[in-house]
């Protein structure tokens, strides 16, 4: 993770987020009787992470709250400021186990958490609905990073996305308007996608809200410039 970071720090004028993600393919992350084994591994990856210069933390595609409560806990011990916490769910907005997931943000938010929201969620006509549900829970920086539409399954066994750029950049517009704040791509996304969601994108956090947290600083420093 230290010599990772280390690489990708050698670009200029760019945040470096160490990613983290749930440990559900190797252990049932949602039993109790694991938490501290789950913490002493986040624990690990974090001290990598930051020993390598990381700027912030970025939790991702995680499952389950305790996926997050383990990060949030090895965080706090490693001394870690900025972490957002991203969740894939349903476009009901309730995680695969059925559990709502806008209370689990709302609770991570006042915990400490810099940004929280979702990813890996196909886009569709369902998730501008879904920003606008989790944003009633949620008060700061709201992560919005869906798939480009539903995989589908070719000869060779790979997931291929079909959703262009143009209606997956529609889509993003919709979100924000909706209170998305941090805006991205997932599976099925490349740098193009981004690129021209990035261009059709208008960031509009208020000040106020960044300055009342140092939290933020991080993630909006170009806000602070006025």
């Amino acid at each position: 993770n230290a010599m990772l970071v280390a690489l990708s720090k050698q670009v200029e004028g760019v945040l470096v987020a160490g990613n983290l993600t749930t440990l559900a393919a190797f252990i049932d992350s949602y039993d109790t009787a694991l938490f501290d084994t789950m913490v002493e591994n986040y624990r690990r990856q974090i001290a990598g992470l930051l020993e390598g210069g990381a700027d912030l933390l970025a939790a991702e595609t995680l499952l389950y709250p305790q996926d997050a409560e383990a990060i949030l806990t090895a965080a706090e011990l490693e001394g870690a400021e900025t972490v957002m916490y991203s969740f894939t769910m349903q476009p009901d907005g309730s995680f695969f186990s059925g559990m709502d997931a806008g209370k689990t943000l709302r609770e991570l938010e006042e915990a400490g958490a810099a940004a929280v929201g979702f990813n890996c969620v196909a886009a569709d006509m369902m998730t501008p609905g879904l920003v606008s549900k989790l944003r009633r829970f949620v008060k700061g920086p709201l992560i919005c990073k869906p798939n480009a539409g539903n995989p589908i399954i070719d000869e060779q066994g790979l997931a291929q996305y079909d959703m262009p750029p143009s209606q997956f950049v529609a889509l993003a517009q919709d979100c924000q308007r909706n209170g998305a704040t941090l805006l991205g791509g997932c599976c099925g996304t490349n740098p193009d996608y981004i690129r021209k969601t990035k261009e059709a994108l208008k960031y509009k956090l208020p000040n106020e809200i960044i300055k009342k947290n140092h939290k933020y600083w991080k993630i909006f420093p170009n806000f602070l410039k006025h």
